[in-house]
């Protein structure tokens, strides 16, 4: 019995990746630096852009509007 888990082990430990030395297994795949934004960041951007693009729109429209522009005119009050 124990020589058959024996061998069953042996056999596992054999067919295992070997390990990259000095290399943590958990780490295997991170990369190092910025990730990419998860999809739910990315629609949160796009949403404030958006935003930001609408108000930038809206500003644009009133200014271009003489009727919101202070008189120029001097005043006759002296």
């Amino acid at each position: 019995m124990k020589d058959v888990r024996r061998q069953d082990a042996k056999e596992r430990k054999e067919a295992a990746p070997t390990p990259i030395s000095g290399g943590d297994p958990d780490l295997d795949g991170m990369v190092a630096g910025p990730q990419p934004l998860n999809e739910w960041q990315v629609e949160g951007l796009a949403a404030i852009a958006a935003e930001e693009a609408e108000a930038e729109e809206e500003e644009g429209a009133t200014a271009a509007d003489p009727s919101t522009l202070p008189s120029s005119a001097p005043s006759t009050s002296g």
